[in-house]
């Protein structure tokens, strides 16, 4: 990680401006942490909010810190929820924990796919029947700057909070500093984005079956990547890439074919909202209809022997037999 960009942290979609005030720390910024605020007498109006990662999506957290007022936002990755022990040697590449300055990254999107044409393909002739200001409107995308950080700054704004501390224990977690409600500095949240249209390009290769050509099975992954990619996408790159290898090989040597048509798919744009995978649905959702038999979605492979798969009940029997293999 060497490249100077991969310390760059940003959120996708985030309101381009600066918002200065004085900070409220809300826990992970759920529902049931802004109305503890709210019954405590804490208001976020003309507030920065700061919430960590976890529980709920991030673009969720931002939209009910703006329904309260919240002019910005930070979220922060807590030592508690990302490294063990709070001990800087114990942290990436020493073991698996987030490092200080690590943050996550990620869409603010509270919708899937192009946002300026929904339930059509983005071509580049189609019709945008949504704008930017709309949707923004809509809390489709933020209104307000939105900043990840990591637990190495996090823990510089909280020493700086001057307020009462934090009476619930449910709300502490692993900074090196007291955690308090609020505080009376001041900070200024500045982000420089902008949105702009990209080209993408999703890379489909198809095994044709012999039996049921018309039927798919689907193996999905995507490409793009927020920084370098080792484990999000690139372990299910290595997985699937080398799945078509196999059988093409098995293939080649032995004239084996499958029974339906296996599909590889390789989707661009999905940290962005999903968009690749979502807009060669919307193109093709007819065909898709009546001939997607199963997709197995083979992102982010890691961990050791045990095997954990979310999956409909109909895939259930198959992927138990294929364990067992």
């Amino acid at each position: 990680q060497q490249d100077p960009r991969s310390l760059v942290y940003w959120t996708a979609y985030s309101k381009n401006g600066t918002a200065e005030g004085s900070i409220v720390y809300a826990n992970y910024g759920t529902f049931d942490d802004y109305a503890q605020l709210d019954r405590v007498g804490v208001s976020l109006e003309g507030k920065i909010v700061l919430c960590r990662y976890g529980a709920v999506f991030r673009g969720d957290k931002v939209q009910m810190a703006e329904d309260r007022g919240a002019i910005g936002v930070i979220i922060y990755s807590d030592p508690f929820d990302y490294a063990k022990d709070n001990n800087a040697n114990k942290t990436f590449p020493d073991s698996i924990w987030l490092p200080p300055s690590g943050a996550q990254r990620g869409t603010l999107l509270k919708t899937d796919g192009d946002p300026e044409t929904p339930f059509i393909p983005s071509k580049q002739y189609v019709y945008r029947t949504e704008r930017e200001d709309d949707l923004r409107k809509r809390h489709i995308m933020p209104n307000v700057p939105v900043m990840p950080v990591g637990y190495r700054d996090a823990v510089k704004i909280m020493r700086n909070l001057d307020g009462p501390l934090v009476p619930w224990s449910n709300w502490k977690g692993g900074l090196n500093a007291s955690y308090r409600l609020l505080g009376s500095s001041r900070f200024r949240l500045t982000v420089n984005s902008q949105t702009t249209r990209r080209t993408i390009t999703n890379v489909i290769a198809t095994m044709r079956g012999y039996e049921e050509p018309d039927r798919y099975v689907m193996f999905g992954n995507h490409v793009d990547a927020w920084v370098q990619g080792a484990i999000d996408p690139n372990s299910g790159t290595a997985t699937l890439l080398e799945m078509a290898r196999v059988l093409a090989d098995v293939a080649k040597e032995t004239n084996w074919r499958p029974r339906r048509t296996i599909m590889f798919c390789q989707w661009d744009a999905e940290e962005f909202g999903l968009i690749g995978s979502t807009e060669w649905v919307e193109e093709l959702m007819k065909p898709l209809q009546q001939r997607a038999v199963a997709l197995i979605n083979v992102d982010n492979i890691n961990g050791n022997t045990s095997l954990s798969v979310k999956a409909v009940p109909l895939l259930y029997r198959a992927l138990v037999d294929a364990a067992a293999k």
